[in-house]
C-alpha cells in the first residue's frame, strides 16, 4: 500500500523504482538458502521449526510475532480493499471492506486453500490483461504512439537524482 500511494503521489520518481527488487530478492535468497532444508523437516510453519530446534518457548514467540505482523498485514489489504470498492462502486469504504472480507470468508471457508489459489491464478490473469490493455491504451490516446507519452509523462517516469544516494538504493533494494 504504500508503494501504490508513493506512486500515485510522486510518480516514478520516489523511492518506488526500487521496491519489487527487494521483494524479488527475498524470494531469491530464501529459496536458495532456506527453502530446501525447511522442507526436509516436515514442518508446517516456520514456528514449528523454531519450537523444534529452539523449544516450545521460542515456538510460542514465533507464532505470535507471525500471528500480529499477518494480522496487521491483512488489515491493510482489506482497508484497501474498501478503498477501491468506494471508488469503483460508490459505496462508503468500510462497507466496501466488509463486502470483500464476507466474500473473502465465503469463498476460503467454502473451498479451502484451493480456492485461495485459484483465486490468486485469476487475480494474476486479470493483473497481465489489465495491465497490457494499460499500456496499448496509453500509447494510443498519447497521439503519436510511445515516445509522445513518455514524453508528456517524462517528469514522472524519472527517477529522482536526488534520491541516487549509493547507500539509500542499496538499503531500498534490501527493504
Amino acid at each position: 500500500l504504500g508503494s501504490s500511494f508513493n506512486m500515485a503521489a510522486t510518480g516514478l520518481s520516489g523511492d518506488v523504482m526500487a521496491d519489487p527488487y527487494g521483494g524479488a530478492l527475498c524470494l531469491v535468497l530464501y529459496g536458495l538458502f532456506y527453502a530446501v532444508p525447511l522442507y526436509k523437516t516436515n514442518n508446517l510453519t516456520l514456528s514449528d521449526f523454531y519450537c523444534e530446534r529452539y523449544g516450545s518457548k521460542m515456538g510460542v514467540f514465533s507464532a505470535i510475532v507471525n500471528t500480529i505482523g499477518y494480522l496487521l498485514w491483512t488489515a491493510g489489504q482489506i482497508v484497501g480493499l474498501g478503498l477501491i470498492t468506494s471508488r469503483t462502486w460508490g459505496v462508503p469504504s468500510e462497507v466496501g471492506s466488509l463486502i470483500c472480507t464476507a466474500i473473502i470468508v465465503i469463498y476460503t471457508f467454502r473451498g479451502g486453500m484451493y480456492a485461495v489459489a485459484w483465486t490468486e491464478c485469476f487475480e494474476s490473469v486479470v493483473i497481465i490483461i489489465c495491465l497490457i490493455v494499460m499500456a496499448v491504451e496509453v500509447g494510443r490516446t498519447s497521439g503519436t504512439g510511445w515516445s509522445e507519452a513518455y514524453t508528456r509523462f517524462g517528469e514522472k517516469m524519472e527517477p529522482d537524482p536526488s534520491n541516487s544516494s549509493k547507500v539509500k538504493a542499496w538499503l531500498n533494494l534490501f527493504a
